[in-house]
């Protein structure tokens, strides 16, 4: 067909309108991708929340969107290496601001998209800066293998000190976090950068080897050398907090105090002054400043009502309360712990607290009331709670003293005397007192389990620690003939515990595992509930294993009940299919036969009809 030049002159005019207009496609919809990407940054600036709102999400996924229409529509556009690296900049951000869990699923996301520009554009404009994120998404994911090997690789490759400095930051990190401190100081402690915003980063991660691995001192000079390098508020902020927690463990109680008051002035966030203030209350008590103590938690649940430090306020105020004996107050204070944040950690550790408060009142209670036994048991308990849960060292010891001056005849009595020798001994550091209590316990009860432990602390400097190490051996021997299901194996290992290693604790611990033992693995519901009942027994109402077994054995009774039903149920099936069953009438079937080859007769005599007087 021939075109003249007016029309070949149209279509020419076309086909540049076409690709005019299809280059300038892209490159607007990545102009867009780009805005919308900045508009999420701003607002996230903006912010005082640390999760993200749904316009700022909604930014950075419009900002995806356009970007996957450019790599879609345009994929040999130059503009897919730029909408790449956006689109992993973009899941970054949404990840940094998500909720976990969430917040996960957009790193991961992220990576890939670095990872995708890298083996797409392996020299591409931005590869450093996607492999810096993909060492950091890495991080973040807890994928800490991958992210030690992207950065040493980028050690080897780059030489550029931007990137170099935020390697050596990253690589450090990630030898915190899987506790290779050592690693962390020797890889920074010699680096050198001329950058501050580097230096400042590198200082705090030298902070935290030390802090983590005891070196007080140390970590106390970079925390302050974080400070000193004019770093942001909040760096500084946090870095004030580990100088107290670090002047806390070495007991220079006055320095942490002033840690904690430069903590609380520094930041302008309530949230993270509430904090800090929380720990500067700790500091007056251990100062033994008790009302100054009291005065900053009061401040803390007035100024932050029904939010998570007003209930911590609470929870140390009834410390404070249990402390210094006056257990109303301190009953009323953790009783304030669920009407401020009900559901939370602090207030199922309030109500646990709350109750061991109850526990005391009544053991202190019943210890001069009841027949013999009771009496005994409820100083013993009171001991036990006094030191091993409010530790109250010196009132405990005075309960097991005079619980065995009393009860010399009790079973609680033997234990009592090995309790004291272990607290003068681990608590007290003073061996010469305890050895005075181990040998008391061996002259009075020959035949008490407890005197072979007693005779083995006496011995050694360890003894006790190496007696629980044994028994622990033990447990983890159960634990691998479990994982490879010999079960029998596993169940000497749990007796052996039961029988060797005469303390509750112990006891009761191989008890509940036994009993689980025989109900999960087993399927022998009979020596499992037998079990859990023996242990509730054992450990008594008060126990904390009382409730665990009590929910056990109302599984197995569920159990037993469905199992019961479903045979009735089989055995109901099995009679019926038995009886003999109805013969089935055939008639109406084969009336309905009939019918329809009636019906049929009819159409071929019509047919034969009408051929014939065609």
């Amino acid at each position: 067909m021939h075109m003249n030049k007016k029309s070949h002159v149209l279509l020419l005019f076309v086909v540049l309108l076409f690709t005019s207009y299809s280059g300038c496609a892209y490159y607007n919809t990545l102009y867009n991708a780009e805005k919308y990407y900045n508009k999420g940054i701003k607002l996230q600036e903006a912010s005082k929340d640390t999760i993200a709102s749904g316009e700022e999400i909604g930014y950075y996924d419009e900002c995806v969107k356009k970007c996957i229409k450019v790599i879609y529509f345009y994929p040999k556009s130059k503009r897919v290496e730029d909408a790449l690296y956006l689109m992993g900049l973009a899941y970054y951000q949404m990840g940094k601001r998500n909720p976990i869990g969430f917040g996960e699923i957009s790193y991961k996301r992220g990576r890939t998209k670095f990872q995708e520009l890298i083996k797409i554009y392996p020299n591409s404009k931005y590869k450093a800066d996607a492999e810096l994120y993909i060492g950091t998404l890495n991080y973040l994911v807890e994928n800490y293998d991958d992210a030690k090997k992207v950065y040493k690789q980028m050690l080897e490759k780059v030489k550029e000190p931007k990137y170099r400095d935020q390697v050596y930051w990253g690589l450090g990190r990630v030898h915190n976090k899987i506790a290779e401190y050592d690693s962390t100081i020797s890889l920074l402690k010699e680096y050198k950068t001329s950058n501050k915003e580097n230096a400042k980063n590198i200082y705090f991660i030298l902070g935290e080897a030390y802090l983590n691995s005891k070196r007080y001192d140390e970590a106390i000079k970079f925390f302050q050398s974080t400070i000193d390098s004019k770093a942001h508020r909040e760096e500084r902020y946090i870095a004030y907090l580990q100088i107290g927690n670090c002047y806390i463990e070495l007991k220079e109680f006055e320095k942490a105090r002033t840690a904690f008051e430069n903590a609380s002035k520094t930041t302008l966030d309530d949230k993270s002054r509430a904090q800090a203030l929380l720990q500067l209350a700790e500091v007056h008590f251990k100062l033994k400043k008790r009302q100054e103590g009291a005065d900053i938690l009061e401040e803390v649940s007035s100024v932050y009502p029904k939010t998570l430090y007003s209930a911590r306020s609470y929870l140390y105020l009834g410390k404070h309360y249990i402390e210094e004996d006056d257990y109303d107050k301190a009953q009323k204070a953790l009783d304030q712990v669920r009407n401020e944040m009900p559901g939370s950690e602090e207030a199922i550790l309030a109500l646990y607290i709350y109750n061991r408060v109850n526990l005391l009142l009544k053991y202190k209670k019943l210890q001069n009331e009841g027949n013999l036994e009771s009496r005994a048991k409820s100083m013993f308990q009171l001991a036990e709670i006094s030191v091993f849960f409010f530790e109250k060292i010196d009132a405990g010891i005075n309960h097991y003293d005079e619980m065995v001056k009393k009860h010399p005849n009790s079973p609680f009595a033997p234990r009592a005397l090995f309790a004291i020798g272990w607290i003068y001994k681990y608590k007290k550091g003073d061996k010469a007192k305890s050895d005075e209590y181990y040998k008391q316990l061996i002259a009075k009860y020959p035949e008490n389990l407890l005197r072979k432990l007693a005779e083995y602390d006496m011995k050694s400097e360890k003894g006790y620690e190496e007696f629980y190490n044994k028994a622990e051996n033990e447990f983890y021997n159960y634990e691998t003939a479990k994982k490879a299901q010999k079960y029998e194996e596993a169940l000497k290992s749990l007796e052996k515990v039961e029988k060797e290693y005469p303390f509750d604790n112990l006891r009761e611990k191989a008890l509940f595992a036994k009993g689980l033992l025989y109900k999960n693995y087993l399927m022998d519901y009979k020596n499992a509930r037998d079990t859990f009942k023996h242990l509730q027994k054992q450990a008594g109402y008060d126990s904390f294993y009382y409730e665990l077994c009590k929910n056990e054995i109302k599984i197995i009774d569920d159990i037993e009940e469905a199992k019961k039903k479903q045979d009735s149920e089989k055995n109901k099936e099995k009679k019926e299919s038995k009886e003999d069953k109805p013969e089935k009438d055939t008639s109406k079937d084969l009336k309905k036969t009939d019918d329809k080859n009636l019906e049929i007769n009819k159409d071929k005599i019509k047919e034969k009809d009408i051929e014939e007087k065609k």
